[in-house]
């Protein structure tokens, strides 16, 4: 996600002969957005630095689950911000 900013949403889908990997990473560049929300078997929100280096967040394994079918990302500048 470091090519991304202001408000933005983006669904991923497992590749269907795969599933979901075992760990999820998304790299952000911080003062792009402020927020980043991940929508999968539970609600993510992390917190996105004004400034520095690439931030990587991880995805705990426990807000996924191999049954979820798809994850929703939104980027804006308030958490949990309407699309």
């Amino acid at each position: 996600l470091t090519a991304v900013s202001g408000e933005g949403e983006a669904v991923v889908t497992p590749p269907p002969a795969v599933g979901w990997p075992i760990r999820l990473e998304f790299s952000v560049q911080p003062g792009a957005f402020t927020h980043l929300e991940v929508l999968a078997a539970q609600r993510v929100v992390y917190q996105v630095p004004a400034a520095g280096k690439v931030t990587v967040f991880r995805l705990d394994p426990s807000a996924l689950k191999p049954s979820t079918p798809a994850i929703t990302l939104r980027w804006s500048a308030a958490a949990g911000s309407e699309h």
